[in-house]
């Protein structure tokens, strides 16, 4: 009898666990926590930056990174999520090497990414500390948004952005559903009008 009961908690935890773990996985599998089409509502948004475009507190966030921000259309939700380093970087060295790392995991996860161009060299704005010479460098994946791996994931885009006040790195990931976002809801695009 004892041997019975056991055996059945054995079981149980065994089972617990298991689910436990596996919904850890997926949950864990879409970029920062948020998977494509989710609701604005379902969202911790921290503040509204107008066009469809929020700054948002995901669910699971990354050592590297300071914001978040996330492209939602009404009728579509969320079609693209990307996080920005913390802006102020005027040491070109420390960005690019920021910018290794973060590559080497993605490629650990995604595998190779397209073929880069050479880097540019950008010109900064005059700062306190004379002129700041960013190296723009991008990479690039483009995936199978249908590999349930990816988690709807169609683009990957990695790279240094200038800014005022020193150099920052953005990874953006972009849904399969950006085009129709784009266009919006009625199918036609208004941009450049």
């Amino acid at each position: 009898m004892l041997l019975k009961f056991k055996l059945r908690c054995f079981f149980n935890l065994l089972a617990l666990s298991f689910f436990a773990f596996g919904n850890i996985g997926i949950s864990q599998a879409a970029p920062f926590g948020v998977e494509m089409g989710v609701a604005l509502s379902k969202l911790k948004v921290i503040e509204d930056m107008g066009d469809d475009l929020y700054i948002v507190d995901p669910p699971v966030k990354n050592e590297n990174f300071g914001s978040y921000f996330a492209f939602v259309s009404p009728a579509l939700g969320v079609c693209e999520i990307s996080a920005h380093t913390p802006p102020g970087l005027k040491d070109n060295n420390s960005l690019q090497e920021q910018l290794e790392k973060i590559k080497e995991q993605l490629v650990k996860i995604y595998g190779k990414h397209l073929p880069s161009e050479p880097p540019k060299i950008l010109a900064g704005q005059q700062l306190m500390f004379g002129a700041a010479k960013i190296t723009q460098r991008e990479y690039a994946w483009l995936l199978n948004p249908k590999n349930k791996k990816h988690e709807g994931v169609e683009k990957i885009r990695l790279r240094t952005v200038e800014a005022r006040n020193g150099g920052f790195i953005m990874l953006k990931y972009s849904f399969s559903n950006i085009t129709e976002c784009h266009l919006g809801s009625d199918g036609s695009s208004a941009t450049g009008l």
